[in-house]
């Protein structure tokens, strides 16, 4: 079952957990592991996230400006070297997510005393905004995400 534990829905606000205080965070740092990737609007709901990211391409010879600084940051200490299964190129959207879910399945383990145990589902939704409007209808459509808890389809109490 989807289990509420990143948080509550209180008045049409999220509470977030000391979990999902460690989603919220993870989700935050993905931009200092992957320089090309840019976090946009994002939320943790109780038992899911949903959240938007920029993924840059650059070619060769292309100049890159980013307000994170032109360098590859260095990993957390805690973080393991990525390792991506057969299938998942670096650096793709899979490659990434599986990053932040282990990332944050090993904090949460820290956080909870539950050494290995799995915290996320397998897979994810993905989706490709191909221009402004449906931009700003996805960034609507997360930041109103707690207004429609009620009605949404992972509503747990």
């Amino acid at each position: 079952g989807h289990r509420a534990r990143m948080g509550t829905i209180r008045k049409e606000n999220i509470n977030l957990s000391p979990i999902g205080k460690v989603v919220d965070d993870c989700w935050r740092n993905i931009t200092n592991r992957y320089v090309k990737v840019e976090v946009d609007t994002f939320i943790v709901m109780p038992n899911h996230l949903h959240g938007i990211l920029f993924i840059h391409e650059f070619r060769k010879g292309e100049a890159f400006e980013s307000g994170h600084g032109t360098d590859e940051r260095g990993s957390p200490s805690n973080a393991s070297p990525l390792r991506v299964p057969k299938g998942t190129k670096s650096g793709s959207l899979g490659a990434i997510i599986q990053n932040f879910k282990s990332i944050s399945t090993r904090k949460i383990n820290q956080l909870r005393n539950t050494l290995g145990k799995g915290f996320w589902q397998r897979g994810f939704y993905d989706r490709i905004i191909r221009n402004d409007q449906e931009l700003g209808r996805f960034r609507t459509y997360i930041l109103n995400n707690p207004l429609q808890w009620e009605l949404d389809e992972y509503y747990s109490e």
